[in-house]
């Protein structure tokens, strides 16, 4: 027969608590019976001192890292609403409806305005050739409309043969 000591059962050591006298991270046991050995989500303490030690601790605080998302919240809705502001008061848009070949020095580009009534605008057309090139160009005013939509026909001449017209912007005069 052996005259070896019967081993204790294994119990849990307490946990040291930490330096600064916060409460520890871990439960020492079970303090209501059901949560023996698990996290204490409770504590608001640091981090445990041994962790810190091995990996650092938060490279900005928490009241820095909640004034850097507010700051950055706000920026977005600032931009936000610039962005949503800018098109919906932009009152004057211009949009290609057909362009036709007419001969080898003109096109004919179709467009329709959109303006507040009574405002003149100036347009700026343009026709490209085959390889993207702009071959023709014109600036052409439109006198104020009685209605906020209207369509309009313009002939651009050109220095060669175009195959398609467009409008590249509308601003008031």
């Amino acid at each position: 027969m052996s005259s070896a000591a019967p081993s204790p059962e294994p119990t849990a050591a307490p946990l040291a608590a930490p330096s600064d006298g916060q409460p520890a991270a871990l439960s020492a046991g079970p303090s209501d019976g059901s949560s023996e050995g698990q996290p204490d989500l409770q504590s608001r303490g640091p981090a445990r001192p041994d962790l810190e030690a091995r990996y650092g601790g938060p490279l900005i605080s928490r009241r820095a890292t909640h004034v850097l998302l507010g700051i950055g919240a706000a920026v977005a809705i600032a931009v936000l609403a610039m962005v949503g502001l800018r098109y919906t008061v932009d009152p004057i848009r211009a949009e290609t409806v057909a362009y036709d070949h007419l001969d080898a020095q003109r096109i004919a580009i179709s467009f329709q305005l959109t303006a507040p009534p009574g405002t003149a605008v100036r347009c700026s057309l343009e026709a490209l050739n085959e390889g993207r090139a702009q071959v023709g160009f014109l600036e052409v005013d439109v006198p104020a409309q009685s209605e906020r939509q209207s369509i309009h026909r313009v002939e651009v001449a050109t220095q060669g043969d175009a195959v398609s017209g467009q409008v590249l912007e509308c601003a008031p005069r």
